[in-house]
């Protein structure tokens, strides 16, 4: 069941080093604007608010950016963008705070690592890592893989441009492991997707092949 929030807008900037600022916020008709960003990484409201049925992936052309809401109770999040091994993605993850596993604040980036646990949740975290898509990786990372997700698993965390990112958003680049479709998916055990919710919206730009 997905919980039906305000739209968001939020258009941010990279400058070196992942430093993201100048966010623009328009929510329940309160809006906050600042000077407009000139990099290529921008998320608007005309971003869908389902992600692509899973036929007909197509590759990212030059230049073009492409952003999909990844929703955290959804065990496989169909991108609709078909990578190219070898070929490297920047990608930009926001917001980073709605991305919720029962009782648990979770990240995108950090996992359950964010808040103290009481123990019940320790104990959780412990059995539920070693059921999950990627047991080296904390519950609730945002993982991709392409086409099959039990092959060629990768964290966004691991692909960050910098150490630091700010509380709204992150930043970084990755290598495509293999050719096909990007499939998203916040890692959790298998059968517990049910109790998550929340989504973090992933854009996409297809880096410039060197010259």
């Amino acid at each position: 069941m997905k919980i039906v929030t305000p739209t968001i807008v939020i258009i941010f900037a990279i400058s070196a080093c992942a430093q993201i600022n100048q966010v623009c916020v328009n929510s329940q008709n309160r809006t906050v604007v600042q000077p407009q960003p000139s990099n290529w990484c921008q998320v608007d409201r005309s971003i869908e608010s389902s992600t692509p049925a899973a036929n007909s992936p197509t590759p990212l052309m030059p230049d073009e950016i492409r952003s999909i809401r990844v929703f955290a109770d959804q065990p496989s999040n169909h991108s609709g963008i078909a990578l190219e091994k070898g070929r490297s993605y920047h990608f930009c993850l926001t917001p980073l705070n709605y991305w919720i596993d029962l009782d648990v604040i979770g990240h995108p980036i950090e996992g359950w690592g964010r808040e103290e646990l009481k123990l019940h949740q320790k104990i959780v975290r412990w059995f539920g890592r070693r059921r999950s898509p990627s047991p080296d990786h904390d519950l609730m990372v945002l993982m991709g893989a392409v086409s099959n997700r039990q092959e060629n698993l990768f964290a966004f965390r691991d692909h960050l441009d910098c150490e630091t990112y700010s509380e709204s958003a992150a930043a970084g680049t990755f290598t495509a492991p293999a050719s096909g479709e990007l499939i998203l998916f916040a890692n959790d055990a298998p059968g517990y997707y049910g109790n998550n919710c929340g989504y973090v919206i992933l854009s996409l730009l297809l880096d410039a092949p060197s010259n």
